[in-house]
């Protein structure tokens, strides 16, 4: 639920020094949306696990899930330009540096966290024994659907993207069956076109995953099983696919451990192919790649 919703439904129940915080960052959201624990707690003269206690009394799982609402929600009046013209000036190119890799594993490690083993391992069993999968998501996930399509079907030679842009959404969908595995990708602000698709799918028979960032997602309610993407909350790197290109991996290095002797064929036959249309056309190369098969 957005800040200012949840406030007004739970503002009584604050203590007062959690109601001066709460008409603090109502008066300032966006640039709390960029702001840490320690610099909000600075700026209010206040301790680092008031902020966090406040988060908590107000809804939300800790301070890091607060200040992701405030940047949805200022994504979703401005778009993503207004982000960018909120966006902190930092003093050096070394600073920027640090900010963005940090940021990454910081993501990465919350992504593992969330993500279960056993729950992966099972996607990838039904992945590698489907006869189809069709991997959806559109806006700013279409980059990740791509991906991974590309990656499975280099792979296992049977994936496609499924997307409302071609047109034949109603003549397509009927290729869906019990057999296949559907992907959607999406997260906040999730994409009906999505959406919309998976129950499609789920109405086809199909095992419909999601990946996307939170157990309430509309997505979620379309799906088997559900794939966790850590979304960014820096100011730096609020764009960053390092979550779902890391649940990607690892999702097909556990299809790649189903079946490993039919993924080296068809990682062969590709090669192959590549040969035929004359990929390499150099002596030195050709007689390196023969001696490497």
């Amino acid at each position: 639920m957005e800040f200012t919703a949840l406030l007004r439904e739970r503002f009584s129940r604050l203590t007062p020094s959690q109601q001066m915080i709460a008409r603090y960052i109502e008066r300032n959201k966006d640039r709390v949306a960029f702001m840490t624990a320690r610099q909000l707690a600075a700026v209010m003269n206040i301790s680092d696990a008031a902020i966090v206690r406040f988060s908590r009394a107000v809804g939300y799982e800790g301070y890091a899930h607060m200040k992701e609402s405030l940047g949805d929600a200022l994504i979703e009046r401005t778009g993503a330009s207004g982000i960018l013209h909120r966006e902190p000036a930092l003093p050096s190119e070394k600073e920027l540096k640090e900010s963005v890799f940090a940021n990454a594993n910081q993501l990465l490690k919350a992504t593992a966290e969330l993500n279960e083993d056993r729950i992966v391992s099972a996607v990838a069993g039904r992945i590698a024994a489907a006869r189809r999968i069709w991997v959806s998501g559109n806006g700013t996930t279409y980059s990740m659907v791509s991906y991974l399509a590309m990656q499975l079907n280099h792979f296992l030679g049977n994936t496609e993207v499924f997307n409302i842009g071609h047109g034949d959404v109603a003549d397509r969908i009927l290729q869906v069956n019990e057999q296949d595995v559907f992907i959607g990708i999406g997260w906040e602000r999730y994409i009906p076109y999505t959406i919309d698709l998976m129950s499609l799918a789920r109405q086809r028979g199909a095992y419909v995953v999601a990946m996307t960032d939170r157990a309430s997602s509309p997505l979620a309610n379309e799906a088997d099983e559900m794939l966790y993407i850590v979304r960014s909350s820096s100011a730096v790197a609020w764009w960053s696919k390092v979550s779902p290109m890391i649940v990607a991996d690892w999702l097909m290095a556990q299809v790649i451990t189903k079946d490993e002797e039919k993924i080296k064929a068809n990682l062969k036959r590709s090669d192959d192919a590549w040969r035929l249309l004359g990929h390499w056309k150099n002596a030195n190369t050709r007689e390196l790649f023969n001696n490497n098969k």
